[in-house]
C-alpha cells in the first residue's frame, strides 16, 4: 500500500498541486490587481445606474477601460461583493477548469488513442509550453482569452456533434462578451451549418438585451450605444492606436512609417504617410481572411463531419484573428493554442511514422514546416522578458517577434497540409 502511494504518478500529483497552489497563492494574493479588476469596476458603475464606458477604471496604481459587453459586466455583478482576494481565486479555478476542458477537447479533435501514454503526456506537455507565454500572461491579468478558446472549440464539437442550441448559444456568449469569436460564423456558414449560425446570430439578439430584465431597456440601450461607440472609435483609430501592440496594425505601420518603440532602433522599411500605410494595412488583411478558405477546403457550403479536417480550418482561423482585430494585446494570442496543437500533432506523426519505416524520408516542405514551428517558439515565447530579461524582450517586441512567428505558423501550416497524412496512412481518424 506504501509503495503504492508513493508511485511515481502520485509524486507528479503532488509537485503538480504544490507548485499549482504556489501559483495560485502568487497570483491572488501577492499579485492580486489584474485586470479584472475593470471588469468589476464596470459591473459596480452599471449597478449605480452609470455608464461604464469611456470611463477610466482603477487598476493598481493605473487606469483602463472597460471594452466588454454590458451582460458580461451584468453578470459579474454577485462577485462586486466579494473582497478582491476572493474574486480572484473564483476567477482563477474557473480559468483552471477552462483549461482542462480546452486540453480534454485537443483529445476530441486530435486522435491520441494511437499515441502511448508518454507520447499522449509529451504532445499536451509541449502544446502547453509552446503557449505558457500567453496562458501566464492571461493567468497574471485575469484576463479572458482561455474561456473564449475553451467556447469556441467546445460549441463547434457541439454544434458538430447535433447539439445545436447548446453550441450555437456558447458561442453566442463568447460573441457578447468579446467580439473575437465572431470568425467562427464564416466556419459555420461556410461549412453549410446555417441553421447554427441563425441561432448564433438569434443568441447574440437575445444576450445583448438579457440584461434589460436587472437594469431596464433605456439604460440598457445607452450602455449598448456607449459600446458601440468606444468600439467603433477603436476600430476606426487602430493604426495609430494600436501602435506598440503585438497585433497587425502596429506590426504594418512599424514597417511602412517611421515610429516611435520601446528602443531607439530604425524598424521602418518604407516612409509612406498613415493614409498609405492604411490601406496597405487593409488589404493585408483582406489577403488573410482570403487565405481562410484554403483552410476551410473546398467544395463551399457543404458539411464536413470529418473532425480533423475541421480542427485544421478552426486552428487557422484562431490563429488569425488576434492578428486582423485591432485593439489586441498580448494576452488575445493565447488563441494560437489550435495552431500550436495541430501542427506539433503533425510533426509527432511524422517522426512516428519515420520510426515505423526507416526507408521514409520526411519531404523537404515538412522539414520547412517543422523548422517554422521551431523559430516560432523562440520568436514568440523565447522572447518573453522571463527568459532573456527585460531590455532584450523589449528588442523583440520592437520589432515584432510575436507577429513574425504568428506568420511562421501560418506557414507550416499551409506546409503541413492534413491531406499528406491521409496518403501515408497514418490519418488520425482512419
Amino acid at each position: 500500500m506504501q509503495q503504492r502511494f508513493f508511485s511515481q504518478q502520485n509524486t507528479y500529483y503532488f509537485i503538480g498541486s504544490i507548485i499549482l497552489l504556489a501559483f495560485l497563492y502568487f497570483e491572488c494574493f501577492v499579485h492580486p490587481d489584474k485586470d479584472f479588476d475593470v471588469f468589476i469596476g464596470a459591473s459596480k458603475l452599471i449597478a449605480d445606474g452609470k455608464t461604464c464606458y469611456n470611463v477610466w477604471l482603477p487598476v493598481g496604481g493605473s487606469f483602463l477601460l472597460y471594452y466588454y459587453s454590458p451582460l458580461f459586466a451584468v453578470l459579474l455583478t454577485p462577485l462586486t461583493f466579494l473582497p478582491q482576494y476572493f474574486y480572484n481565486v473564483i476567477w482563477f479555478v474557473l480559468n483552471l477548469w477552462f483549461l482542462y476542458r480546452i486540453i480534454k477537447l485537443l483529445f476530441y479533435y486530435l486522435d491520441f488513442s494511437r499515441l502511448t501514454n508518454r507520447n499522449r503526456n509529451l504532445l499536451i506537455a509541449l502544446i502547453l509550453i509552446a503557449n505558457l507565454r500567453f496562458l501566464v500572461f492571461n493567468f497574471d491579468l485575469g484576463q479572458m482569452t482561455i474561456f473564449l478558446v475553451f467556447a469556441s472549440l467546445e460549441s463547434i464539437r457541439l454544434i458538430t456533434n447535433g447539439q445545436k442550441i447548446m453550441g450555437s448559444a456558447l458561442l453566442a456568449l463568447a460573441i457578447n462578451i468579446k467580439l473575437l469569436p465572431i470568425t467562427l460564423l464564416l466556419f459555420l456558414f461556410y461549412r453549410a451549418e446555417y441553421k447554427s449560425s441563425l441561432l448564433v446570430v438569434f443568441f447574440s439578439l437575445i444576450f445583448l438585451f438579457l440584461p434589460v430584465l436587472f437594469i431596464g431597456y433605456d439604460f440598457n440601450n445607452i450602455l449598448i450605444a456607449d459600446w458601440w461607440s468606444i468600439m467603433s472609435t477603436t476600430a476606426d483609430n487602430s493604426l495609430l492606436e494600436d501602435l506598440g501592440r503585438p497585433g497587425l496594425s502596429s506590426f504594418i505601420l512599424s514597417i511602412l512609417h517611421e515610429t516611435e518603440g520601446k528602443v531607439a532602433l530604425s524598424r521602418n522599411l518604407f516612409s509612406l504617410n498613415i493614409v498609405t500605410a492604411n490601406f496597405v494595412l487593409n488589404i493585408v488583411r483582406g489577403l488573410l481572411v482570403i487565405l481562410t478558405l484554403y483552410f476551410l477546403r473546398w467544395p463551399p457550403f457543404k458539411k464536413n463531419s470529418n473532425v480533423f479536417l475541421n480542427f485544421y480550418a478552426l486552428s487557422y482561423i484562431m490563429l488569425v484573428t488576434p492578428l486582423v482585430f485591432p485593439h489586441q494585446n498580448m494576452y488575445s494570442f493565447f488563441y494560437l493554442l489550435p495552431a500550436y496543437s495541430y501542427l506539433i500533432y503533425f510533426a509527432m506523426k511524422l517522426f512516428a511514422l519515420k520510426q515505423e519505416n526507416n526507408n521514409y524520408l520526411i519531404p523537404l516542405k515538412f522539414k520547412v514546416g517543422i523548422a517554422g514551428i521551431m523559430l516560432s517558439f523562440v520568436f514568440i515565447t523565447l522572447s518573453s522578458d522571463g527568459i532573456i530579461g527585460r531590455n532584450y524582450s523589449d528588442i523583440a517586441e520592437h520589432f515584432h517577434f510575436i507577429a513574425i512567428g504568428t506568420f511562421m505558423l501560418i506557414i507550416s501550416l499551409i506546409l503541413f497540409n492534413p491531406d499528406r497524412i491521409i496518403e501515408n496512412g497514418v490519418r488520425p481518424d482512419k
